[in-house]
């Protein structure tokens, strides 16, 4: 594989008729950096798209029920090889919650999709986190508070790099960003992070992000 094609976003679109209703599906066909391996109606037949490769991002229209979106999520963020998924659609900050705890790494709303959407994605692809409304979660109530509260008790035994470390995150941060704000190379940025989210208890960077925000705002 040559550098240039190592480079290449392999993006998969599930339900995406809002987007392809707006054009954007050919916006997103002629970003030179993204290469859509096929769009198709369920999560599932996204496993059977032909080509060579890794699936890097599933960009999904979750203009369905909650139940399903979440589920949806879920299965995309199973597939081999974990491919970062994008869920387009307007929540509530509960289903928002439930969506990254499923394995969601970026939430847009359909409002906020215009024809930055490839750029958008490469900073998904490359560790961004966009999650709208992300102070506000989790909402109130026993399950979240008592979350909240263990996430904080935890970010209060941060050093203080990983304290850094857990705000660029929050801020959405890639690791490349990171890096040069630490003065520290992306490998090492890489391990760090995996060690803040496994010292506080989450699974990805996303909930790392909203988890967070929520500490440093109460």
């Amino acid at each position: 594989m040559t550098a240039e094609e190592s480079s290449v976003i392999r993006l998969a679109l599930v339900g995406c008729d809002y987007l392809t209703g707006l054009g954007l599906s050919h916006i997103l066909a002629g970003a030179p950096f993204l290469q859509i391996v096929g769009a198709v109606e369920k999560a599932q037949d996204a496993l059977q798209l032909p080509g060579v490769g890794p699936l890097h991002l599933v960009l999904v229209e979750a203009g369905m029920g909650k139940a399903e979106a979440i589920r949806t999520c879920a299965e995309l963020a199973a597939f081999p090889q974990s491919p970062r998924v994008v869920m387009l659609g307007n929540f509530d900050e509960q289903t928002t919650g439930e969506l990254i705890m499923a394995g969601a790494a970026a939430i847009l709303t359909p409002a906020g999709v215009t024809g930055d959407l490839p750029a958008i994605l490469r900073v998904v692809h490359q560790g961004g986190v966009l999650i709208p409304g992300a102070r506000g979660y989790p909402s109130a109530g026993a399950e979240e508070s008592n979350e909240t509260r263990r996430f904080k008790d935890s970010y209060a035994r941060l050093s203080v790099r990983e304290c850094a470390v857990a705000n660029g995150i929050a801020e959405g941060l890639s690791n490349a960003d990171l890096g040069r704000r630490l003065q520290l190379s992306e490998a090492s940025i890489k391990v760090a992070v995996s060690q803040v989210m496994i010292k506080v208890g989450v699974r990805n960077r996303v909930q790392l992000a909203v988890l967070a925000t929520k500490a440093q705002s109460n």
